[in-house]
């Protein structure tokens, strides 16, 4: 089978497989058609800016900032239930794309978007550079950094449980697709 071929048949059994439990951020996945606010999203705010001392001038900016991040999010997540799927996607799809294609993983920083600091997704063997997992980030002002090579152990760490979780499930789901 033709590299083209088997990465189409990878695209759509992966999107058949996605799900709250194979998401690194299962609320907001769970949320993402609901009414009201997706918990997860509000609790990342608060956490995210819970650690310094507090300064009620710059928490009210943070906090000012922190909201209208969130209704973007929310509004987006609202109006783009199709690609909202991919969302927190990344990493377990980028770990079962190299499973099937081999080639390496890439990690970019991500900044404008509340509760996600990372994206990640494949480098074929040939160089060509793969994201199936991208289309969380449409119509979103997002910025991206630098991308760096990461190994697979880092990913499947104790660091990240939920993502270990997530691609198990997910590569035996696509595995019994395909």
């Amino acid at each position: 089978m033709e590299i083209s071929e088997k990465l189409s048949e990878l695209e759509k059994a992966l999107k058949l497989s996605w799900s709250d439990d194979t998401s690194v951020d299962p609320d907001v996945w769970r949320n993402r058609n609901q009414r009201g606010c997706p918990y997860k999203i509000l609790q990342s705010i608060r956490k995210e800016n819970s650690n310094r001392g507090f300064d009620p001038g710059y928490d009210a900016f943070i906090a000012d900032r922190s909201f209208y991040k969130f209704i973007e999010l929310f509004i987006y997540l609202k109006e783009n239930p199709v690609n909202s799927r991919a969302w927190g996607q990344g990493a377990v799809t980028a770990l079962v794309v190299q499973d099937y294609l081999g080639g390496k993983l890439v990690q970019i920083p991500v900044s404008n978007i509340v509760g996600m600091s990372s994206h990640y997704y494949n480098e074929l063997p040939d160089a060509k550079e793969i994201d199936l997992s991208k289309s969380q980030f449409d119509g979103l002002d997002v910025k991206f950094g630098e991308k760096t090579y990461i190994e697979r152990g880092y990913l499947l760490s104790p660091k990240f449980p939920q993502i270990t979780k997530g691609y198990k499930l997910l590569r035996k789901r696509v595995s019994n697709l395909i």
